[in-house]
């Protein structure tokens, strides 16, 4: 059995191989996933943007942060984001 079939065939079945040349594998790169947002995930986020933090609404629409930020800025929507302090 092959490097790939095993692959293909364990939990990582939600890599995808690349290779340098041939059938050898320098490395497994994760899938990307992208999930559309919703007319009622947008209309949450419009209500919730300035009035709670961005961590709080990503956790609220079960989404990164990272994608509630890029979404609310391209909406033009307020954001609240905390900075811990203390930390370097």
């Amino acid at each position: 059995m092959s490097l790939v079939k095993s692959l293909e065939s364990t939990k990582f079945a939600n890599f995808q191989p690349y290779y340098l040349s041939g059938s050898f594998i320098v490395g497994t790169k994760m899938a990307r996933w992208k999930q559309d947002w919703t007319t009622e995930e947008v209309q949450k986020l419009r209500s919730l943007a300035g009035t709670m933090p961005l961590m709080k609404i990503a956790a609220e629409l079960d989404r990164t942060t990272g994608s509630v930020l890029a979404k609310a800025m391209e909406e033009k929507l307020p954001v609240i984001v905390h900075v811990r302090s203390g930390r370097a």
